[in-house]
């Protein structure tokens, strides 16, 4: 905050378009203030500004350790990546589908069991079942692997808006809490706000 003293010109109405200057004292503030919090708990792992540094919307404040998530990461991938679920079903699907079509081709024919062909027809709603499952199971794979690219993506502390950094909460090796998340402040000079202290004798002559 900078003390400034500011010239207002007063309208007294004490006569006709009489202007009678008066001087009052105010400051300016930022026009925005924010308190940049991480988004999940961890460990500082670094800090990547400085007090008064100037940054950009989106610019890199800070991160947090990543290393376990990484790890989960790469876990998460593999099996979202995998089709070896989905093959073996499909491949045991295409077994008992062709087997329940000869089948029925000889029953059409008037040979053959009905007691075998209606085993041959459950063996293949089984297999499509086990296809749908390993579907499902791959879809699921590849949700987990998006969550903890979300995960791992709001481990990095950006800036919401172009600024000036003028507080540094926490440093290298400490630890962000759901309690105490707040690693920054950052502040918007791009327009400032100033503030008055008008007596009420003279605040009165205003108008909207």
């Amino acid at each position: 905050h900078y003390s400034i003293l500011i010239l207002l010109l007063l309208l007294s109405l004490l006569g006709a378009n009489r202007i009678e200057p008066k001087r009052c004292e105010g400051f300016t503030e930022p026009y925005q203030t924010i308190d940049v919090a991480a988004a999940e708990i961890g460990i500082v792992q670094d800090v990547r500004v400085e007090l008064g540094q100037l940054v950009k919307k989106a610019e890199v404040l800070g991160t947090l350790d990543e290393d376990v998530l990484k790890a989960t990461l790469e876990i998460a991938r593999v099996k979202a990546e995998s089709t070896a679920g989905i093959n073996a079903a499909t491949a045991e699907l295409e077994l008992k589908q062709q087997r329940l079509n000869a089948l029925a081709e000889i029953n059409r024919n008037g040979g053959g069991s009905r007691e075998e062909f209606s085993r041959a027809k459950a063996d293949a709603e089984l297999a499509r079942a086990k296809l749908k499952a390993a579907e499902e199971t791959l879809a699921a794979d590849r949700l987990e692997l998006k969550k903890i690219e979300a995960q791992l993506h709001r481990r990095t502390i950006r800036s919401p808006i172009d600024g000036v950094v003028t507080e540094i909460h926490r440093d290298p090796g400490e630890f962000v809490s759901l309690t105490e998340p707040k690693l920054f402040n950052v502040v918007r000079l791009d327009r400032l706000r100033a503030k008055f202290y008008v007596p009420a004798e003279q605040s009165v002559r205003f108008s909207k």
